[in-house]
């Protein structure tokens, strides 16, 4: 097959490729899968390819029933179309010269024009006329018991040396993609895509790394926050305590009956019958320590006695200690 430059792609090359093409290839429109990301232009499936001695090659094939596409171009070919002709698809994976001597072969388009996709080179096909009358169509759909594509492959002026080491090649192998790539180093790291996966695992990785990095600082901050909440509350707590404790005090000092000199005045004691008792703090002080002594009180009343001297609220509280306390007094005096 000679391509718009004059370089010619071994009837070999093809031969080699065609298990792949068997297997991944399509038929295709015009190649406006390719330049149109139109995948409606993907049309059939390839059954069969045979290469004849005269150097052609044949590919036998299936259109899809309900593609609108294949559908016209079924017509066109049940009408006796003779302006269409096929081309070939894929990449060069080696040349040697002028000759490209290995080739990936993923599609043969049905075209108008035929010329290739930019890859494999121009091809020539036996007019549709000569054998669409080979071809029955069911009622009810479209059924293709065969569809053959008829290329004219090769130079004719290969060395014989070769050709018959191509052909040996080729004969009866039946070879995955694995195969073929290994046949080929150069096709093979070119096709190799571990570094990109490896770059890409690395980038996974850090994004991963970058996520987690996040989600502790979000949690760092979390916790600061709470810790913040916490001390603000127990703040406020505090102020309402001491704001309770400061209305208790002015409340105590409105209740308080001062004398001139600092003089305590202790009033009638609901737990006996007499007067009142005049006495200055630092005797009610001094006392309380020998009543601790004598076991009259404890510690803890002591605590208040001296609490409420430094205050000047002893005996505003009319409770049990205030009573304790002018009693003593008065067993004093």
């Amino acid at each position: 097959i000679e391509d718009q430059d004059g370089e010619t792609v071994d009837m070999a090359a093809l031969e080699k490729a065609a298990d792949y093409y068997l297997s991944h290839g399509i038929l295709s429109w015009d190649h406006k899968h390719k330049q149109n990301n139109d995948p409606e232009s993907i049309i059939g499936e390839p059954l069969e390819v045979k290469f004849t001695d005269d150097k052609k090659t044949l590919v036998k094939g299936w259109l899809y029933q309900h593609n609108d596409k294949a559908k016209k171009v079924w017509n066109n070919i049940r009408s006796g179309a003779e302006r269409l002709g096929s081309s070939i698809g894929g990449g060069i994976l080696r040349k040697a010269s002028d000759r490209i001597r290995r080739v990936v072969w993923d599609e043969v388009a049905i075209t108008h024009k035929p010329r290739n996709d930019g890859t494999l080179g121009s091809v020539s096909m036996i007019p549709f006329s000569a054998f669409a009358k080979a071809i029955s169509y069911s009622e009810g759909g479209t059924s293709l018991e065969e569809f053959v594509k008829a290329l004219t492959a090769g130079s004719g002026d290969e060395d014989e040396e070769e050709e018959e080491v191509d052909d040996k090649e080729a004969k009866g192998v039946k070879k995955s993609i694995d195969d073929f790539l290994a046949e080929d180093p150069e096709a093979e790291a070119a096709m190799d895509v571990s570094p990109f996966l490896a770059q890409l695992t690395k980038a996974v990785k850090a994004i991963e790394e970058r996520v987690d990095g996040l989600q502790k600082s979000i949690s760092d901050k979390m916790v600061g926050v709470e810790t913040m909440l916490k001390a603000q509350g127990k703040a406020t707590y505090l102020q309402m305590e001491l704001q309770k404790s400061q209305r208790t005090t002015v409340e105590l000092i409105a209740k308080e009956d001062r004398e001139v000199g600092g003089m305590l005045r202790m009033r009638k004691s609901r737990f006996d019958g007499e007067g009142s008792v005049n006495i200055d703090g630092p005797t009610v002080l001094e006392k309380s320590r020998e009543w601790v002594a004598e076991k009259k009180i404890d510690i803890l009343e002591a605590g208040l006695i001296e609490q409420r001297v430094n205050k000047n609220s002893l005996g505003t509280y009319k409770d049990d200690l205030d009573s304790k306390v002018e009693r003593l007094i008065k067993e004093a005096s």
